[in-house]
């Protein structure tokens, strides 16, 4: 006989059909004893209603609860069941029985629906956030690209010629990952400063530390790395953020979480960049 499933089953209780249940709830009014043996049990599946002791479901529920009933209180309920069990054994699903049926499963289509679209789009918010913060705090845009993994973002605060860069790259972009790892981005921040000593400073520097983006980098690597043509030398550091840390459900957003850690970003970078060239902070 068709296995039953955890969830949507219905038992006739009276001259009514009950339900949806789960196995939990049938176990329970077992012990209860609100339902016995000759009592009619049906599921989506199922070609008609059935007694429930001739499925093996009732002896699944049997055996993980006790019946609650006396044998008279039992013997008088399956003499009631008896009696109304032949006006209900002929009797399908009423319209409404189908219609809740059909509304749990659209409700399961949106829920994952919604999911798979947070998915894909999260980095995007997250982006969208990064960029809101930093113009907040005083920093404009100034290059803004992406090579299809990675997003990369320069900002500059023109009063004085500092600037700021971003390395995004989302590292759970499926359902699966997101669920084991939560949602998640590899980030490079990076801190700039424009230098009139710019070859001394520079080649100090490369002795110290090895230029560049690290191949495998570890959460702390920090590194510095120069535009040459402008005259800035950077210092960076790598990172991995989770983004469900500042955009919730429906995608709602806490900027003031964001605008904190990029803050604490800025002034460690700062100050490390100020005391290896030994500027004054």
């Amino acid at each position: 006989m068709q296995e039953a499933p955890d969830s949507g089953l219905y038992v006739a209780i009276g001259d009514k059909s009950s339900g949806p249940f789960t196995r939990q709830q049938l176990s329970a009014m077992r012990a209860e004893g609100k339902i016995n043996p000759e009592a009619l049990f049906w599921f989506e599946g199922l070609p008609q209603w059935t007694r429930i002791a001739d499925h093996p479901i009732w002896r699944q529920i049997a055996g993980s609860s006790a019946p609650a009933s006396s044998a008279s209180s039992a013997s008088s309920a399956s003499s009631a069941s008896s009696a109304s069990s032949h006006a209900a054994s002929d009797r399908a699903p009423t319209a409404d029985d189908h219609e809740r049926l059909f509304g749990d499963m659209l409700k399961e289509s949106w829920k994952y629906h919604n999911a798979h679209f947070a998915a894909t789009v999260m980095d995007d918010v997250f982006i969208g956030l990064l960029i809101a913060c930093t113009l907040d705090n005083g920093w404009s845009l100034i290059d803004m690209n992406s090579d299809g993994d990675n997003h990369y973002l320069r900002f500059e605060n023109f009063k004085d010629q500092s600037r700021v860069y971003y390395r995004v790259r989302h590292l759970t972009r499926t359902l699966t990952e997101q669920k084991t790892l939560g949602n998640r981005v590899a980030i490079i921040v990076g801190y700039g400063e424009r230098t009139s000593d710019f070859s001394r400073l520079w080649s100090t520097l490369k002795q110290e530390l090895k230029s560049g983006y690290l191949q495998s980098p570890e959460p702390g690597t920090i590194t510095f790395d120069a535009d040459m043509t402008a005259g800035y030398i950077y210092v960076q550091v790598d990172m991995f953020w989770k983004m469900e840390d500042f955009i919730g459900d429906g995608f709602s957003t806490d900027p003031k979480r964001l605008d904190r850690d990029v803050d604490a970003c800025m002034h460690t970078l700062k100050k490390y960049l100020r005391g290896r060239t030994g500027r004054s902070a």
